[in-house]
């Protein structure tokens, strides 16, 4: 779950900053970050941002294209290549300040034993009195490889609030089956985790990669469901 928060909480610094680049706003930027993740962004540094090209679609589209970015966060790099971001509605975002739409095309992340790549990505932000009221993003066809795991097209829908952080529906194929799943975070009003984890005709076989000692004694397909929740401190499996 670390690891899909992770990606979430980047998605959004990414769709922050173009804000920033878009509306020169300090402040503006500020409020479209959520604040439970505040304290994730605080230790954000950019380190370099290049941006190779840009047009304008009169009156809504702006694309920037070729967007290359080196991001230092909790000790880690990151690598940041975006083939193209998109602006689909943003002559009406800057006169209501209400929802924003963004599309990132040939989205990659580049860190130490982890890599999303060729990912497609829509994220929604919307706005309540120029704050941030929610954001969704559907993540669509990436490769996830964070060692030793390997999974490809890679989909998810992540919501985030002021209340929750929710991934409705997650699903990858790995190892010759599929993983599919969904997590739920709630904040307040009683701070609350479930994540529910469902594997289909996973390869005993190609599962050795990720721990011969266990997976090298199995043989056939792996099929199962696994729930894990917890509610103030207390966790049921």
């Amino acid at each position: 779950m670390r690891y899909i928060f992770m990606l979430t909480v980047i998605m959004l610094a990414l769709a922050t900053g173009a804000f920033y680049y878009v509306c020169y706003t300090p402040a503006l930027a500020q409020k479209a970050a959520p604040a439970f993740i505040e304290k994730y962004f605080k230790d954000v540094a950019v380190n370099s941002l290049r941006i190779g090209g840009q047009s304008f679609a009169y009156p809504e589209i702006l694309k920037l294209y070729n967007i290359r970015a080196e991001i230092q966060w909790q000790r880690q790099t990151y690598q940041i290549e975006i083939a193209e971001l998109d602006f689909l509605n943003l002559q009406t975002f800057l006169r209501t300040q209400q929802q924003a739409l963004i599309e990132l095309v040939g989205f990659n992340i580049h860190r130490k034993n982890f890599e999303l790549l060729k990912a497609a990505l829509s994220v929604t932000i919307n706005l309540d009195a120029k704050v941030f009221a929610s954001c969704d993003v559907v993540l669509r066809d990436g490769q996830l490889q964070f060692l030793p795991y390997r999974l490809t097209n890679t989909q998810a829908r992540f919501q985030v609030s002021k209340a929750s952080f929710k991934v409705p529906e997650f699903k990858v194929q790995a190892y010759g089956g599929q993983v599919k799943g969904k997590i739920e975070v709630i904040f307040v009003p009683r701070p609350s985790e479930t994540v529910l984890f469902e594997f289909s005709d996973l390869k005993s076989q190609e599962l050795v990669e990720v721990d011969r000692s266990i997976f090298s004694q199995l043989s056939g397909e792996l099929n199962g469901t696994v729930r894990l929740s917890r509610v103030e401190g207390l966790i049921q499996v």
